[in-house]
């Protein structure tokens, strides 16, 4: 199995193609990391726990600005864990 992974950014809104490390992004957006079925249960219960710890933090910060940007880096997470779970049932 295969996980594909999204640039840094991309998924949260962040992605600039306009930076100079385009070439770089244009490769990671093709990023494939082989994984077999232990890796990804791993793997997702690793970032399971960490949307986790997201949560409780922007739930106690007072900054709109970090929970914004908590609440991007959780989304990226959910994308994430979502197609891992997708690959674990194919």
């Amino acid at each position: 199995m295969t996980a594909s992974v999204a640039p840094h950014g991309a998924a949260d809104g962040l992605y600039d193609p306009g930076v100079p490390n385009l070439p770089l992004q244009r490769m990671l957006a093709a990023m494939e990391v082989p994984l077999d079925r232990d890796e990804i249960r791993i793997l997702r219960t690793v970032l399971e726990n960490e949307l986790s710890d997201l949560r409780m933090e922007m739930a106690d910060t007072d900054r709109k600005e970090f929970r914004d940007i908590l609440g991007r880096r959780k989304a990226v997470l959910e994308k994430v864990v979502e197609a891992l779970s997708s690959e674990a049932t194919d």
